[in-house]
């Protein structure tokens, strides 16, 4: 089993694809277009789960975030379905309370993800001296940035 398929996300997703596949199919003649959007957006779901967390940072977020905009999609189809009368209220309860789980799950995803990318805070500093004003000032510095670069002990 590959890490995604443990995820409770990409589970839940694939869970959702499985329940909303046969409501999809109850669409009339004429709104075939719509049943294949549902299908595609819910396999988009786990696609992209799959392939973001396959990836590294900000890419493995991008991914998350398509996969939640495909979960929004979806809701909004069923939203569709329920308003044309192509499925009851109780055929969408079911795939809509997995499809709230799947959008928390990704919403957490993405927000560890950002977390984990930010830069922790610098112990560097930068000091310098002003002919116009008496003493020295010190100001933090981002690591990697052109003051902390420039004034580095290698540099000097």
């Amino acid at each position: 089993m590959l890490s995604f398929q443990r995820l409770d996300a990409y589970q839940a997703g694939a869970t959702f694809l499985g329940l909303v596949v046969p409501v999809a199919e109850k669409a009339p003649r004429g709104f075939s277009s719509l049943a294949d959007q549902l299908r595609r957006a819910a396999l988009s779901i786990t696609l992209n789960i799959a392939e973001g967390a396959g990836k590294f940072g900000k890419d493995s977020a991008r991914f998350y975030q398509i996969a939640r905009g495909s979960a929004f999609e979806c809701a909004a189809i069923l939203d569709a379905y329920g308003r044309l009368g192509f499925a009851s209220s109780a055929e969408l309860a079911e795939p809509l309370a997995l499809l709230e789980r799947v959008v928390a799950m990704l919403t957490r995803m993405i927000r560890v993800v950002d977390v984990s990318r930010r830069p922790s805070p610098s112990t560097s500093t930068f000091t310098w001296t002003s002919t116009w004003c008496q003493g020295t000032s010190t100001v933090p510095t981002e690591p990697g940035s052109w003051m902390a670069r420039a004034t580095s002990p290698a540099t000097m």
